[in-house]
């Protein structure tokens, strides 16, 4: 089948669960609707019953056939509950979840690829090298990690890569250099054509992004996408919009978006991953600092404190651990 970005909602039973290292769990969801295949860079939503309400996850389809898809989901420490409610299913439980959804595309022109992948982030790369390999592509993978235990997948892409993979974990001193995807296209056969892909966390995305625009380097061949929403440890804080009445507080454990939504307030939103600014709000006031964890505003729009991507930035304290944080949107 071809993903596509029209979400269709149904059951799918969990066919099994195991494990891909250290704290990542390998689930295999079965499901009529989920077609014969999903094409690199697709995704699943999934709706997950939490504490404080339902809520939509999204994890990136790592293989498909046949109306089974397989995702791996790292266990975060500072998980909202998704990564725990994934963890903890069984064999035979049900879920909810879209088919197969294309949020990231893998482009078919390009002369050589860049595969950049941070942590959990592989799970969108490896169908990526994947199809690569099997096109006879040029292609090339950074892929870093904390530890070559908690890297899923790193023997499939040592057979699959060869060479061609690069592995840096930080445990043995190892990083990656945000230049690195600017200097391997710089240095393809033609490079005004190389394209880069890249997973990872939002520090990682920003730095490759002013390294690949410095390199002069065309903006639409750096192609990116988070693989996680805020983490919530900036703690609890308080909300207000004066123009609606509403006063209410985002817990721990709960994204800005989510407590806005529960209080009614009317906010557009899609991708979940500060990466649409659909969710973008205005911001009036507010006492502490505002943590950017979105992809989507300028290094220039997140000095001038104007705007704040509601489904993955918070507001933390200034001040000591006791010191409050609010926020006043309009």
């Amino acid at each position: 089948m071809v993903a596509d970005a029209r979400a269709v909602w149904a059951t799918a039973t969990v066919e099994s669960v195991g494990t891909a290292a250290a704290d990542v769990a390998l689930v295999r969801l079965r499901s009529d609707h989920y077609g014969i295949s999903a094409p690199a860079g697709s995704h699943l939503d999934v709706r997950l019953p939490l504490a404080h309400g339902d809520a939509v996850r999204s994890y990136s389809v790592v293989r498909s056939s046949s109306g089974r898809v397989d995702v791996a989901v790292r266990l975060a420490p500072a998980s909202r509950g998704g990564s725990r409610a994934m963890h903890a299913l069984s064999a035979g439980d049900t879920l909810v979840t879209t088919q197969p959804l294309q949020g990231f595309a893998l482009g078919a022109a390009a002369s050589s690829y860049v595969l950049v992948a941070g942590g959990i982030g592989v799970t969108a790369i490896l169908p990526m090298a994947r199809e690569l390999v099997a096109s006879g592509r040029e292609v090339a993978l950074l892929y870093a990690g904390t530890d070559r235990t908690r890297m899923p997948f790193l023997d499939e892409l040592a057979e699959l890569l060869g060479p061609r993979l690069d592995v840096r974990a930080s445990s043995e001193g190892c990083r990656i250099d945000p230049v690195e995807p600017a200097r391997l296209a710089a240095a393809s056969t033609d490079p005004m054509r190389a394209e880069a892909y890249v997973c990872g966390p939002v520090p990682l995305l920003d730095d490759v992004r002013r390294a690949w625009s410095s390199a002069a380097l065309p903006s639409t061949n750096l192609r990116f996408e988070t693989f996680a929403g805020g983490s919530g440890s900036g703690g609890s804080f308080s909300v207000r919009v004066p123009a609606l009445g509403v006063d209410a507080v985002v817990g721990p454990e709960e994204t800005l978006l989510d407590a806005l939504v529960r209080e009614g307030v009317p906010v557009l939103y899609d991708c979940r991953r500060g990466e649409c600014g659909l969710c973008v709000m205005s911001v009036d006031d507010v006492v502490g600092r505002v943590d950017h964890q979105d992809v989507f505003l300028s290094d220039a729009e997140r000095a001038e404190g104007r705007t704040i991507c509601t489904c993955v930035s918070r507001v933390s304290p200034s001040g000591g651990s006791s010191a409050s944080a609010s926020l006043a949107l309009r």
